[in-house]
């Protein structure tokens, strides 16, 4: 019997599996063990509901997907391998300088990610530091608006909900419940585990914390998220879902 495949997409919760740290491994690496899933798909940074979508419609059809849905203001980076928050930009003036020469940091918004001078692929892509930001100023001056942002989330929503449910794939949804609209409850596709949502939250890497795991969720929150999704996953097993 062929192994069944496993996408765990969406945004950085998703993001950590195949390695160890501090003794810990990932709610994801703790699902394949368990069920000797084959891992198809993972999330990235930041990742946005178009990134999302367009994992979907790019690798085959998996037999369940965990889906880790975005917010709105996460911007999909198509050449990167995350994404970007554009709240975390102020107006190119507050930012960045382009006649400014030698400077290695920016403290964005306040300690916010400085991307470019943490990510190897951003950098490979954007060259220098100034194509990178005034993309995404201009971008933001230009293109942007909450609203438009905004519906275009709802959309890639919807879609990805038909999509999962044209493909039948089975799927476990994790929306952040503020980021859906009351006329959005619900996904015809698959469960609304909320709930796995505020683990992840409540058990959030600190500033001060010893130990910082790559999707920023202590050791603990990775067991109780797995408990979560392993009992759900047994059932949908055991009713046939997949």
């Amino acid at each position: 019997m062929a192994r069944r495949k496993l996408a765990v997409i969406g945004h950085s919760t998703a993001s950590w599996a195949g390695t160890e740290v501090n003794g810990s491994i990932s709610f994801i690496d703790l699902l394949l063990n368990h069920f000797a899933f084959i891992l198809v798909a993972k999330g990235v940074n930041e990742g946005s509901e178009d990134r999302t979508l367009d994992v979907l419609k790019n690798i085959d059809p998996p037999d369940i997907c965990v889906i880790f849905h975005s917010s709105p203001q996460h911007i999909y980076l198509p050449s990167c391998k995350r994404d970007i928050n554009i709240k975390k930009f102020n107006r190119a003036e507050h930012v960045f300088d382009p006649r400014v020469k030698g400077v290695e940091h920016y403290d964005w918004d306040q300690g916010s990610i400085p991307y470019f001078t943490r990510s190897q692929d951003v950098r490979d892509t954007f060259d220098e530091d100034w194509i990178f930001i005034q993309t995404v100023m201009l971008y933001k001056r230009f293109l942007y608006t909450p609203e438009s942002r905004q519906n275009q989330f709802y959309g890639s929503l919807q879609q990805i909900d038909q999509y999962c449910l044209a493909k039948n794939i089975a799927v476990i949804h994790v929306p952040q419940a503020d980021n859906f609209p009351p006329w959005l409850k619900k996904m015809k596709s698959g469960k609304m585990m909320p709930e796995i949502a505020k683990i992840a939250n409540d058990y959030m890497g600190k500033p001060g914390d010893e130990v910082r795991y790559p999707n920023n969720v202590n050791a603990e929150g990775q067991t109780l998220i797995y408990q979560i999704l392993a009992r759900e996953i047994e059932e949908m097993i055991a009713s046939g879902k997949i």
